[in-house]
């Protein structure tokens, strides 16, 4: 009897617990993704500083890092600075990245955050708190006394892909710059012919430029829409000439190129793929033909007040007559 009754209450319970499953569907899919999560944090602490990485060329890469326009890259021996880097998501997914900050001398104080699930398309701002430490060898004033590099990495099965930016940090009083850096470009490819979708998504061009800014250093060149990579060696607050080059589609005829330097002064320039291709010939046509039409409108004008002028002269002798 005993058996029985225990049977019975053993079967009541498994029905039980099968009902519950069944009315509830998603728990274990929402119980499996809290566990990937705290696993991919759990992984990230246990490895510690000995996990792979691999270094990925932020051009091809799945997420972009730069920073932020409103960074000051002066700073004052043992005075706590904040410096701030944006990291942009460029899949259409979530995805999860932990951020660190390898410095030279300096004391990395915080980083806010230190990881973060990062939507698609998406950007998120890190802070990095830090202090310059008085064993570093200041030299004159504007000389680059330290170097940092920022790291954003997300884990993969095999190894984790960081991406990275560096940045001059000086020390002492910010320079005055009123100037907005130097910059020249130039254009490849043609566009004239590829003005319907099905060839300009098959026809492309691209821009290179050069940049520099000697004064204050530059601080960071964008284009819009995004694209725009660096084909040397950048350091953020550098004042040597980088180089760098963005590509596009025909489809994609506008894009904006600007450059920041750290005093926050800019230099921008819109270009129209459309404009471009017109040789100097053309450009000295249009010129002239401007001035004719110009000219032309002024001797109308002028012709148009002597006739004036005439016929009242006529009118006022008429009626002396």
């Amino acid at each position: 009897m005993g058996s029985s009754l225990e049977q019975s209450l053993v079967l009541a319970l498994f029905s039980t617990l099968v009902c519950i499953c069944n009315c509830v569907p998603n728990t274990t899919g929402l119980v499996e993704e809290a566990a990937s999560k705290l696993n991919v944090s759990r992984r990230l602490t246990d490895l510690g500083p000995f996990r792979t990485q691999r270094i990925v060329n932020q051009a091809h890469s799945s997420a972009t890092a730069n920073v932020n326009s409103q960074t000051s890259l002066y700073v004052q021996l043992g005075q706590p600075v904040s410096l701030y880097f944006d990291v942009t998501n460029n899949n259409n997914w979530n995805s999860y990245f932990y951020f660190y900050c390898n410095t030279q001398t300096s004391i990395v104080q915080s980083i806010q955050p230190i990881e973060r699930w990062i939507a698609g398309l998406d950007t998120v701002t890190v802070a990095v708190k830090l202090v310059v430490t008085n064993s570093v060898a200041v030299g004159n004033s504007g000389t680059a006394t330290e170097t940092i590099t920022f790291v954003a990495a997300t884990p993969s099965a095999s190894g984790d892909d960081a991406i990275y930016v560096k940045a001059f940090l000086y020390v002492g009083q910010q320079p005055s710059d009123s100037s907005s850096p130097d910059l020249s470009y130039s254009i490849t490819g043609d566009c004239r012919n590829a003005n319907t979708p099905s060839t300009c998504s098959s026809t492309g061009w691209s821009l290179q430029a050069n940049i520099q800014d000697r004064q204050s250093g530059l601080l960071s060149v964008i284009t819009v829409p995004a694209g725009f990579m660096f084909t040397s060696d950048f350091t953020s607050g550098t004042k040597d000439q980088v180089s760098g080059r963005y590509s596009a589609s025909c489809c994609l005829n506008l894009v904006d190129l600007i450059a920041t330097d750290l005093n926050g002064n800019q230099y921008k320039t819109s270009i129209d793929i459309n404009y471009v291709w017109l040789s100097t010939g053309a450009i000295t046509a249009i010129v002239l033909g401007c001035i004719l039409l110009l000219v032309l409108l002024i001797l109308i004008c002028c012709a148009i007040i002597f006739c004036i002028r005439r016929q009242r002269r006529t009118s006022t002798f008429t009626m002396h007559s």
